[in-house]
Order: structure tokens, then C-alpha cells, then sequence
């Protein structure tokens, strides 16, 4: 039995009750019916309520979108995700020789060593279309702070190498070959792809607190760097948008009907890895993927990404569930995990 509007609401309405956010958009998808809802307001002054149409910063949930391409191309032989990075890309320095030792896969499930989130951001390397090329330039000289393989540590410039290995293969921008690999086949729209395909739609405001605890307006909580769009810092989108990029992930089959990836490569990407990048059991509590982190709930595996702590993408595909959770400020930073494990655990035990 799928979830009705009125669960969905009632879970909501509890959930921004107990934590107060400026604006809310969600979005669940279960086995056959999407349900849509938003609360708050997109804006303060002048005041403007949420609509489902509005698009919010997707942060980090950008990182799927950089996985799947990868994933699309070794679906079609253009690279090899358990070969390194110097076979990949020949030429590519990263820490000295570490690109003759990095696994394509190891990026992709943050194993690689580079430094964690090196600093927070990658480097501004202006808005050219080389900027992708900079960043990873600059991580010639970089020192590793683990070996390859040895520890799991979350990186958004090893993301940025993933997008530029993208770039490298199909000669076009990450954020053209975005659109071509991924959106467009799959009929994924309401995702804002600046330098290559802005869309005329309302956008939400940033907020933060001041020291008093009141709102302010942000111009953005993070830098919306071109260089680091690969890891998440330009795309804006709708909750309803994540839904159908997380349904790709039931079987790799898009909402149109096209399949986008292999059988091989969901599960690739749906299965617990070890530090060192292989296949791994999950043994309790969280895990991380290629791309995805996961959990176990209720005997079905949970599929997951948050971005900039202001959202959450859930996927369960024994239960072709999706919940996208989008917040534009204070409170969204326990809001949208919260709300969206209890959607899926209401989902779950509605069953």
C-alpha cells in the first residue's frame, strides 16, 4: 500500500512543527504515485510562499548526478571504474605517481586518500571552461593523507577529478555532457545547469542565522564555483527532479521508460564497498557506495545522499520508494534528514 497525501502532510506538518525552517519542498514517489508538498516561505522580504516549482540549491546530491556519468560510460566501454586514474586520463598527476596507483572506483566511493574535502571547497579557477582542468592541476602537489584504498574519507576534489575524467572522455563540458549523458534521456527537467542550461524558474533564497538568532539573507551558503559543479556547488533544482534522478536507481530504468544504466551498474553502485573501494558486506549501521551511502531499515536497503546539509535524496528499491527533502536555511540541518527517514520509515511500515 503506497502512501497517501494525507500521511505525507501529517508527517510534514509534525516534523516542521518540532524544527522551524524557512521553506520546505518534498517529493515522494512510492511504487506508482508522486506526492508533492511544500511549506514555508521561499523567500522573507517581500514575502513569498514555497511552491513545488521552486528550485533549491541541490549541494551535494550533485555528486549521484557526477557518479551515474561515470557510470554511463563504462556501460559503454569508454573506461574501466576498477582501473586507475593514469590509465584513464594518461598524463593526470595526483599527488606526485598517485594517479598510477587511484582507482576510478576509489573516487567514486571517497576511498582514494585525498585529502578529506580538501579544504572544504575546491580552488575558484574562474568561470572558463578549463576550470576544471586547474583544479586538478593543483592537485599534482598535493600530499595524500592515506594510501589508497586504507581509509573512507568524504572528498569534493576527487569529485571534481570524476568530472573532469568526463570531460576528458566525451570533449565537451561536465555540464553539457550532464545533459547529454543524463538529463535529457532520462527526461530529468527543473535542474538549473549554469554555463550551459539556465532555466527561467523562481529560485528560493539562502538563509542564515546571525548571532541573535535571527534570518538573514545569503547571497549563498557556499560558493558557487563552476570548478567545483562536479561535487555540487552550481546546480538548483526541485525536489521533484531528485525524486526521478533516485528512481533510476529501482533498475536503472528512467521514469520515460529508458534504461540508463546496466543491471551491473546499480548494483555496482547500490553495494557496500570496503575502505579500500571492493565489494564489501554491510555490517549494521551506515555504509558508503559508489556515490550512494546507504543504510538498513526495516530489511530493505536504504539508498541516501544529503547536500550541504540542507537536503536529502532517499532511495529504497525493493520498495520503489523515492523522498527528496529540500530546505533553504536554519533548522534544514536536522530538518531534511529527519523528515525524510521518517517518510520512508512510515512508507515502509504502511507496506
Amino acid at each position: 500500500m503506497s502512501l497517501s497525501a494525507g500521511q505525507v502532510e501529517s508527517v510534514l506538518e509534525a516534523a516542521v512543527a518540532e524544527i522551524e525552517v524557512p521553506g520546505l519542498s518534498l517529493a515522494v514517489f512510492d511504487d506508482g504515485t508522486m506526492i508533492q508538498c511544500a511549506t514555508g516561505r521561499a523567500q522573507l522580504d517581500p514575502e513569498r510562499q514555497v511552491r513545488p516549482e521552486d528550485l533549491f540549491p541541490i549541494w551535494s546530491i550533485t555528486k549521484i548526478m557526477t557518479a551515474t556519468m561515470v557510470m554511463v560510460l563504462a556501460d559503454r566501454g569508454l573506461l574501466d571504474v576498477r582501473g586507475t586514474i593514469a590509465s584513464a586520463m594518461p598524463g593526470v598527476r595526483i599527488a606526485g605517481d598517485a594517479a598510477d596507483r587511484i582507482t576510478i572506483r576509489q573516487l567514486l566511493s571517497h576511498t582514494a586518500g585525498i585529502p578529506p574535502r580538501s579544504a572544504a571547497v575546491p580552488p575558484d579557477t574562474g568561470p572558463g571552461d578549463d576550470c576544471r582542468d586547474l583544479v586538478v592541476e593543483s592537485l599534482a602537489s598535493v600530499r595524500l593523507f592515506a594510501e589508497p584504498g586504507e581509509v573512507c574519507s568524504y572528498s569534493n576534489s576527487g569529485y571534481v577529478v570524476l568530472g573532469y575524467l568526463i570531460e576528458r572522455l566525451t570533449k565537451t563540458t561536465w555540464e553539457a555532457a550532464l545533459c547529454e549523458l543524463l538529463l535529457d534521456p532520462a527526461g530529468i527537467e527543473e535542474i538549473d545547469v549554469p554555463y550551459h542550461r539556465p532555466l527561467d524558474a523562481p529560485k528560493v533564497a539562502s538563509y542564515r542565522a546571525d548571532d541573535a538568532g535571527q534570518l538573514v539573507r545569503v547571497d549563498a551558503i557556499y560558493p558557487p564555483w563552476r570548478s567545483g559543479a562536479p561535487c555540487g556547488l552550481t546546480l538548483w533544482g526541485t525536489a521533484r527532479a531528485l525524486v526521478r534522478l533516485g528512481r533510476l536507481f529501482f533498475n536503472g530504468v528512467a521514469p520515460n521508460g529508458r534504461r540508463m544504466l546496466s543491471e551491473a551498474a546499480v548494483a555496482a553502485m547500490r553495494e557496500p564497498v570496503d575502505s579500500s573501494g571492493r565489494s564489501a558486506v554491510a555490517s549494521g549501521g551506515s555504509f558508503q557506495g559508489l556515490g550512494w551511502r546507504g543504510f538498513d531499515m526495516r530489511g530493505h536497503r536504504i539508498l541516501e545522499h544529503d547536500g550541504g546539509r540542507h537536503n536529502t535524496l532517499m532511495v529504497v528499491p525493493s520498495r520503489n520508494l523515492a523522498v527528496a527533502v529540500m530546505t533553504n536555511g536554519p533548522g534544514g540541518h536536522g530538518l531534511h534528514d529527519e523528515l525524510a527517514g521518517q517518510l520512508v520509515d512510515a512508507a515502509l511500515v504502511a507496506g
